[in-house]
Protein backbone atom coordinates (compact mmCIF):
# COMPACT_ATOMS: atom_id res chain seq x y z
CA UNK A 1 0.00 0.00 0.00
CA UNK A 2 1.50 3.68 -1.47
CA UNK A 3 2.31 5.51 1.68
CA UNK A 4 4.65 7.96 2.37
CA UNK A 5 5.62 9.97 5.61
CA UNK A 6 7.12 13.79 4.27
CA UNK A 7 8.72 16.09 6.58
CA UNK A 8 6.96 19.39 6.98
CA UNK A 9 9.82 21.20 8.82
CA UNK A 10 10.36 22.95 5.07
CA UNK A 11 6.75 24.23 4.84
CA UNK A 12 5.57 26.96 6.75
CA UNK A 13 3.53 26.12 9.66
CA UNK A 14 -0.53 27.22 9.55
CA UNK A 15 -3.10 27.95 12.61
CA UNK A 16 -4.16 24.71 13.37
CA UNK A 17 -7.24 23.92 11.81
CA UNK A 18 -7.62 20.46 13.54
CA UNK A 19 -24.23 22.39 1.33
CA UNK A 20 -48.43 23.30 -19.20
CA UNK A 21 -48.95 20.68 -22.06
CA UNK A 22 -46.68 17.43 -21.87
CA UNK A 23 -45.12 17.52 -25.51
CA UNK A 24 -43.99 21.06 -24.55
CA UNK A 25 -42.74 19.98 -21.85
CA UNK A 26 -40.89 17.22 -23.69
CA UNK A 27 -39.24 19.44 -25.68
CA UNK A 28 -38.22 21.42 -22.97
CA UNK A 29 -36.71 18.09 -21.21
CA UNK A 30 -35.05 17.42 -24.55
CA UNK A 31 -33.84 21.08 -25.02
CA UNK A 32 -32.26 21.14 -21.40
CA UNK A 33 -30.80 17.64 -22.10
CA UNK A 34 -29.11 18.66 -25.24
CA UNK A 35 -28.00 21.53 -23.56
CA UNK A 36 -26.25 19.96 -20.52
CA UNK A 37 -24.15 17.41 -23.44
CA UNK A 38 -23.26 20.21 -25.47
CA UNK A 39 -21.60 21.76 -22.18
CA UNK A 40 -20.19 18.86 -20.81
CA UNK A 41 -18.84 17.92 -24.11
CA UNK A 42 -17.10 21.51 -24.54
CA UNK A 43 -15.70 21.19 -20.74
CA UNK A 44 -14.19 17.80 -22.06
CA UNK A 45 -12.85 19.46 -25.03
CA UNK A 46 -11.47 22.20 -23.02
CA UNK A 47 -9.72 19.87 -20.33
CA UNK A 48 -7.90 18.27 -23.47
CA UNK A 49 -6.96 21.12 -25.24
CA UNK A 50 -3.73 21.09 -26.26
CA UNK A 51 -3.84 25.23 -25.52
CA UNK A 52 -5.30 24.63 -22.40
CA UNK A 53 -3.32 26.39 -19.44
CA UNK A 54 -5.16 23.91 -16.87
CA UNK A 55 -3.60 20.77 -17.64
CA UNK A 56 -4.34 19.10 -13.82
CA UNK A 57 -6.30 16.35 -14.79
CA UNK A 58 -3.49 14.98 -17.84
CA UNK A 59 -1.07 15.59 -15.09
CA UNK A 60 -2.59 13.02 -12.95
CA UNK A 61 -3.78 10.93 -15.90
CA UNK A 62 -0.65 10.51 -17.09
CA UNK A 63 0.90 9.52 -13.94
CA UNK A 64 -1.58 7.33 -13.05
CA UNK A 65 -1.62 8.22 -9.38
CA UNK A 66 -4.04 10.57 -7.42
CA UNK A 67 -1.49 11.91 -4.46
CA UNK A 68 -3.40 12.39 -1.38
CA UNK A 69 -2.20 14.34 1.23
CA UNK A 70 -3.67 13.81 4.95
CA UNK A 71 -2.36 13.89 8.60
CA UNK A 72 -2.73 9.98 9.32
CA UNK A 73 -3.34 11.09 13.49
CA UNK A 74 -7.66 10.94 13.39
CA UNK A 75 -8.89 7.72 13.36
CA UNK A 76 -11.34 6.28 12.44
CA UNK A 77 -10.89 8.19 9.46
CA UNK A 78 -6.87 7.81 9.14
CA UNK A 79 -4.86 6.25 10.99
CA UNK A 80 -1.22 4.20 10.87
CA UNK A 81 -0.60 0.69 12.13
CA UNK A 82 2.61 -0.16 13.72
CA UNK A 83 3.43 -1.90 10.22
CA UNK A 84 3.15 1.38 8.82
CA UNK A 85 0.13 0.02 7.04
CA UNK A 86 -2.18 3.42 6.24
CA UNK A 87 -6.59 2.77 6.97
CA UNK A 88 -9.75 4.03 7.72
CA UNK A 89 -13.01 6.44 6.48
CA UNK A 90 -11.22 8.87 4.29
CA UNK A 91 -8.27 6.72 3.24
CA UNK A 92 -11.20 3.82 1.63
CA UNK A 93 -12.95 6.72 0.04
CA UNK A 94 -9.67 8.37 -1.61
CA UNK A 95 -9.36 5.03 -2.96
CA UNK A 96 -12.89 4.47 -4.34
CA UNK A 97 -12.29 7.87 -5.90
CA UNK A 98 -8.94 7.56 -7.40
CA UNK A 99 -10.34 4.11 -8.75
CA UNK A 100 -13.41 5.66 -10.12
CA UNK A 101 -10.86 7.82 -12.30
CA UNK A 102 -8.65 4.83 -13.85
CA UNK A 103 -6.08 5.88 -10.91
CA UNK A 104 -4.34 4.52 -7.81
CA UNK A 105 -4.28 6.71 -4.57
CA UNK A 106 -0.77 7.30 -2.95
CA UNK A 107 -0.93 9.10 0.30
CA UNK A 108 1.90 11.36 1.99
CA UNK A 109 1.82 12.24 5.50
CA UNK A 110 1.69 16.05 6.60
CA UNK A 111 1.40 17.53 10.08
CA UNK A 112 -2.24 19.21 9.50
CA UNK A 113 -1.02 22.64 10.26
CA UNK A 114 1.05 22.64 7.58
CA UNK A 115 -1.09 20.55 4.82
CA UNK A 116 -2.46 23.85 3.21
CA UNK A 117 0.88 25.09 2.07
CA UNK A 118 1.91 22.11 1.51
CA UNK A 119 -0.48 21.39 -1.38
CA UNK A 120 0.05 25.03 -2.88
CA UNK A 121 3.41 24.17 -3.40
CA UNK A 122 2.58 20.83 -5.09
CA UNK A 123 3.66 18.47 -2.53
CA UNK A 124 0.53 16.01 -3.51
CA UNK A 125 -3.36 16.93 -5.64
CA UNK A 126 -5.54 16.99 -3.16
CA UNK A 127 -6.29 17.00 0.85
CA UNK A 128 -8.52 14.77 1.93
CA UNK A 129 -9.37 14.14 5.60
CA UNK A 130 -10.95 15.86 8.07
CA UNK A 131 -10.97 19.30 6.04
CA UNK A 132 -13.67 22.08 6.82
CA UNK A 133 -14.10 24.47 4.15
CA UNK A 134 -12.50 27.50 5.70
CA UNK A 135 -13.20 30.40 4.25
CA UNK A 136 -10.08 32.08 4.81
CA UNK A 137 -8.45 29.37 2.03
CA UNK A 138 -11.11 30.12 -0.63
CA UNK A 139 -9.29 31.95 -3.02
CA UNK A 140 -6.16 29.49 -2.90
CA UNK A 141 -8.55 26.12 -2.96
CA UNK A 142 -11.45 24.76 -4.17
CA UNK A 143 -14.15 22.38 -1.88
CA UNK A 144 -16.28 19.67 -3.16
CA UNK A 145 -19.33 18.89 -2.14
CA UNK A 146 -19.41 17.74 1.77
CA UNK A 147 -19.10 14.25 2.15
CA UNK A 148 -19.66 14.15 6.19
CA UNK A 149 -20.71 16.19 8.72
CA UNK A 150 -19.03 15.72 12.22
CA UNK A 151 -20.29 18.46 13.82
CA UNK A 152 -21.20 18.39 17.93
CA UNK A 153 -24.90 16.18 18.63
CA UNK A 154 -26.72 15.57 21.88
CA UNK A 155 -26.25 12.06 22.89
CA UNK A 156 -28.81 11.34 25.68
CA UNK A 157 -29.56 8.70 28.75
CA UNK A 158 -33.45 8.62 28.71
CA UNK A 159 -32.84 7.37 32.52
CA UNK A 160 -31.15 10.44 33.86
CA UNK A 161 -33.15 12.81 36.17
CA UNK A 162 -31.03 15.60 36.00
CA UNK A 163 -30.89 18.13 33.40
CA UNK A 164 -27.03 18.53 33.23
CA UNK A 165 -25.14 18.20 29.37
CA UNK A 166 -21.71 17.47 29.90
CA UNK A 167 -18.90 19.29 27.58
CA UNK A 168 -14.94 18.56 27.73
CA UNK A 169 -13.54 21.69 28.86
CA UNK A 170 -11.54 23.13 25.20
CA UNK A 171 -13.03 21.18 23.19
CA UNK A 172 -15.53 22.30 20.34
CA UNK A 173 -18.53 22.39 22.40
CA UNK A 174 -16.72 24.63 25.26
CA UNK A 175 -15.90 27.10 22.50
CA UNK A 176 -19.19 26.73 20.76
CA UNK A 177 -21.19 27.26 24.31
CA UNK A 178 -23.20 30.29 23.35
CA UNK A 179 -24.83 28.49 20.46
CA UNK A 180 -25.42 25.53 22.28
CA UNK A 181 -26.93 27.22 25.40
CA UNK A 182 -29.81 28.40 22.62
CA UNK A 183 -30.36 25.37 20.89
CA UNK A 184 -30.74 23.19 23.99
CA UNK A 185 -32.68 25.54 26.37
CA UNK A 186 -33.92 24.29 30.09
CA UNK A 187 -30.50 22.33 29.56
CA UNK A 188 -27.46 23.05 31.78
CA UNK A 189 -23.63 23.14 30.50
CA UNK A 190 -21.29 21.45 32.91
CA UNK A 191 -17.43 21.52 31.92
CA UNK A 192 -15.38 18.16 32.76
CA UNK A 193 -11.65 17.60 32.27
CA UNK A 194 -12.10 15.03 29.90
CA UNK A 195 -14.70 12.77 27.85
CA UNK A 196 -14.05 9.51 30.16
CA UNK A 197 -15.30 11.32 32.93
CA UNK A 198 -18.58 12.58 31.06
CA UNK A 199 -19.36 9.20 29.49
CA UNK A 200 -18.86 7.54 32.63
CA UNK A 201 -21.43 9.90 34.04
CA UNK A 202 -23.56 9.85 31.14
CA UNK A 203 -23.65 5.63 31.19
CA UNK A 204 -24.52 5.96 35.06
CA UNK A 205 -27.39 8.42 34.33
CA UNK A 206 -25.71 11.39 36.53
CA UNK A 207 -25.98 13.02 33.25
CA UNK A 208 -29.05 13.56 31.16
CA UNK A 209 -26.67 13.89 28.12
CA UNK A 210 -23.35 15.23 26.18
CA UNK A 211 -22.46 17.36 23.55
CA UNK A 212 -19.82 15.54 21.36
CA UNK A 213 -18.88 15.35 17.74
CA UNK A 214 -20.90 12.75 15.76
CA UNK A 215 -18.38 10.16 15.49
CA UNK A 216 -17.92 9.93 19.23
CA UNK A 217 -21.27 10.24 19.87
CA UNK A 218 -21.70 7.08 17.68
CA UNK A 219 -19.39 5.01 19.36
CA UNK A 220 -20.62 5.72 23.06
CA UNK A 221 -23.97 4.90 21.64
CA UNK A 222 -22.68 1.43 20.65
CA UNK A 223 -20.84 1.06 23.61
CA UNK A 224 -23.77 1.59 25.53
CA UNK A 225 -27.07 0.72 24.92
CA UNK A 226 -30.23 2.89 25.98
CA UNK A 227 -27.84 6.06 24.89
CA UNK A 228 -29.64 8.35 21.97
CA UNK A 229 -28.36 10.37 19.60
CA UNK A 230 -30.20 13.16 18.52
CA UNK A 231 -29.64 13.84 14.35
CA UNK A 232 -29.34 17.09 14.24
CA UNK A 233 -26.06 19.06 14.22
CA UNK A 234 -26.28 21.82 16.74
CA UNK A 235 -23.08 22.86 15.12
CA UNK A 236 -22.16 22.06 11.98
CA UNK A 237 -18.48 20.37 11.12
CA UNK A 238 -18.31 19.56 7.19
CA UNK A 239 -15.81 17.39 5.74
CA UNK A 240 -14.44 18.12 2.08
CA UNK A 241 -11.74 17.45 -0.39
CA UNK A 242 -9.73 20.11 -1.34
CA UNK A 243 -7.57 21.05 -4.65
CA UNK A 244 -5.89 24.12 -5.76
CA UNK A 245 -7.83 26.77 -7.40
CA UNK A 246 -5.72 26.46 -10.76
CA UNK A 247 -6.61 22.70 -11.16
CA UNK A 248 -10.37 23.18 -11.56
CA UNK A 249 -10.20 20.31 -14.72
CA UNK A 250 -9.43 17.97 -11.69
CA UNK A 251 -11.76 19.42 -9.54
CA UNK A 252 -14.71 19.40 -11.87
CA UNK A 253 -14.16 14.84 -12.04
CA UNK A 254 -13.48 14.85 -8.46
CA UNK A 255 -16.62 17.02 -7.61
CA UNK A 256 -18.92 15.19 -9.83
CA UNK A 257 -17.90 11.62 -8.39
CA UNK A 258 -18.40 12.12 -5.04
CA UNK A 259 -21.84 13.56 -5.83
CA UNK A 260 -22.76 10.23 -7.76
CA UNK A 261 -21.00 7.73 -4.46
CA UNK A 262 -23.32 10.01 -2.32
CA UNK A 263 -26.37 9.34 -4.41
CA UNK A 264 -25.36 5.96 -4.79
CA UNK A 265 -25.20 5.16 -1.29
CA UNK A 266 -21.54 4.34 -1.21
CA UNK A 267 -20.14 6.96 1.31
CA UNK A 268 -22.87 5.43 3.79
CA UNK A 269 -21.57 2.23 2.92
CA UNK A 270 -18.53 3.35 3.82
CA UNK A 271 -19.97 5.13 7.47
CA UNK A 272 -21.04 1.79 8.68
CA UNK A 273 -18.34 0.36 8.46
CA UNK A 274 -16.05 2.92 9.53
CA UNK A 275 -18.08 5.24 11.69
CA UNK A 276 -20.92 2.65 13.42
Amino acid sequence: MPFTSESSANVPKLPGARRFHRLRGRWLAMVVVLSMVVAALGLVLTRHQPGSSDRSLQRVEKAGVLIVGLDPSYPPFESVDSQGNISGFDVDLAKELAGRLGLRARFISVDFGSIVDALEVGKFDVILGGVSPFPEYSRQLSYTTPYFDNGLVLIRNPDAKSMVVGIESGSDADMDQDILQQKLPGYQLQQFDDQDQIRDSLSQAKLAGAVVDAVTAGQWAAATPGLVIEPTRLVSSPFVIATRKADQALFTVLDSELKAMLARGDVNTLEHHWLK
